[in-house]
């Protein structure tokens, strides 16, 4: 009996010191427990936290995406509108010469002669206006002569554009008009000719007319293509 009683009580005493260790070690069930369901509870809120950053990290790139995409919309806009705007005054301007009051008399005018590069080889294109001062109601009717003068060769030399079509046939220039008329076409020069300005003369149809002549001095390279 007392052998039994001696056996309980070491083996009571045997996990009291084992439970005490335990504790004495920090290896508490419970508390480990909670550090651990504490400790995702933190990872769970943290992961939420970055993913709503992510979210109005990527909102506002696509704002500053959007906002930069309407202002080059509105700036593209903006620039064709004023382009229009200059061209319109450009031809209100015109339109004023042709058909509004003029002190000088009345007659043909060579408004303005253009030529520029087309990109081939010794090819240009030309654009010739004329325009009508005042209307008497009948329509101005002639024929028109481009002249170019340069040099080829070290002399000087003139030719007739109406033999120099770009598509090899020959340049015939007649108007008829009320108040103003465009003749365009393409020429190409001869190789080694060196153009310095090109003469314009118009010739009226009718009895009591007399030749309109104008010269327009060929541009200089690097200056605008165009001369008039």
């Amino acid at each position: 009996m007392l052998v039994a009683l001696l056996i309980v009580a070491v083996t009571a005493g045997g996990w009291a010191l084992f439970n005490y260790g335990r504790v004495r070690a920090g290896f508490d069930a419970t508390t480990a427990e909670r550090a651990r369901v504490g400790r995702m509870d933190r990872i769970l809120r943290l992961k939420k936290a970055n993913d709503g950053l992510r979210e109005r990290l990527a909102l506002v790139q696509r704002s500053h995406q959007i906002d930069r995409e309407a202002y080059a919309r509105v700036r593209g806009s903006l620039k064709q509108l004023q382009d229009e705007m200059l061209e319109l005054k450009q031809e209100l301007a015109f339109y004023r010469t042709v058909v509004g009051p003029h002190p000088g008399g009345s007659g043909l005018q060579v408004q303005s002669f253009e030529i520029r590069p087309t990109g081939q080889a010794r090819t240009y294109r030309y654009e010739l206006i004329l325009s009508r001062v005042r209307s008497r109601g009948r329509d101005a009717r002639g024929t028109v002569r481009l002249l170019m003068d340069g040099a080829q060769g070290g002399a000087a030399k003139r030719l007739d554009l109406s033999g120099l079509a770009a598509d090899g046939g020959a340049v015939a220039l007649k108007f008829r008009f009320k108040y103003f008329q465009r003749l365009q076409g393409r020429v190409r020069l001869p190789p080694g000719f060196r153009p310095r300005s090109v003469l314009v003369q118009v010739r009226p149809q009718g009895r009591r007319t007399w030749t309109i002549e104008k010269t327009f001095q060929w541009p200089q390279a690097g200056e605008n293509a165009s001369v008039g």
